[in-house]
């Protein structure tokens, strides 16, 4: 069954707030540039939106959960305004009708989930229902693209609020990436059993690496020795050169032959206010050195 659509004028006035938004701008800029629509009204006894018709294109902001499950829209100009979508647990909100929704976050784990409160108002209790027309989600919590259309009842009165939102926003940076590589020959002193390890390190975009790892070797059939790893090095696209000294942390020493190696790569990307790693592992052979 098609979804209600909002009452009376609503729809024509969706559709023309979008095609004069379109016509401001050129087809090529109008791509890039974000755009964000929330409008809605109610029937009157609805509690939120005082049986009165809302409508926004400034100011109207959306956000992910990292998982794609919720999805937050906000507006914050003369009042303020939340709506929130949620699939069921364990699922993304991806386009398609979500029957049965009642109050976000206070749900089960196999209902949907939506709230819509603003302006000093807020149902204690609702139900509702909402369809996912767009869903193209970034990274970390990002939107390129979310459109849906829903109907909340306060209470479990009959009255209802009615309202569509559309965000659209140009295409995010990608998230940066790691990749860490372990060389299979590394060396041990003859006098101390200290163990040298290296490899390499790309980063997609300029940043600073934190490498760490573990190497062990087993000297026999009850010992093992084994040592703890750490360098800093400057990431970039091309492949940076990592190395690191250490000694055994067990009171067995490293000796000559092979041993194995885990090691994790982390960057921090600033413009997600992340971190990305790699990790690697692999089986070394050790080489003994004098020097």
């Amino acid at each position: 069954m098609p979804f209600p659509q909002l009452r009376n004028s609503r729809n024509t006035l969706f559709g023309a707030l979008i095609l004069a938004a379109a016509m401001t701008l050129p087809s090529t800029v109008f791509a890039q540039e974000p755009m964000g629509i929330l409008e809605f009204t109610g029937d009157q006894g609805d509690y939120i939106s005082q049986g009165q018709a809302w409508s926004y294109t400034e100011g109207v902001e959306a956000s992910a959960s990292a998982d794609g499950r919720v999805v937050s829209v906000s507006v914050y100009t003369d009042t303020w305004w939340n709506v929130y979508f949620a699939a069921p647990a364990g699922q993304q909100l991806v386009p398609g009708v979500y029957e049965g929704a009642v109050r976000y976050p206070f749900q089960d784990d196999a209902q949907p989930g939506l709230s819509h409160s603003g302006d000093g108002r807020g149902c204690n209790t609702l139900t509702g229902r909402f369809e996912v027309t767009e869903a193209e989600y970034g990274p970390f919590g990002s939107i390129i693209r979310f459109a849906a259309n829903y109907e909340q009842h306060c209470e479990g009165g009959a009255p209802a609020l009615w309202g569509e939102v559309s965000i659209s926003n140009p295409p995010p940076p990608p998230a940066l990436s790691v990749d860490i590589t372990i060389h299979t020959q590394a060396t041990v002193r003859h006098h101390d059993g200290r163990v040298t390890v290296s490899g390499s390190v790309i980063c997609s975009d300029d940043t600073v690496a934190q490498i760490g790892g573990t190497v062990s070797q087993r000297a026999n059939r009850f010992k093992l020795a084994q040592g703890s790893f750490y360098a800093t090095v400057s990431c970039s696209p091309t492949p940076t050169p990592w190395t690191a000294s250490f000694a055994s942390g067990s009171g067995t020493p490293f000796n000559q032959g092979q041993a194995q190696v885990d090691a994790t790569a982390e960057a921090y990307d600033p413009t997600y206010g992340a971190y990305a790693t790699d990790d690697a592992s692999t089986v070394v052979n050790l080489r003994r050195v004098r020097n």
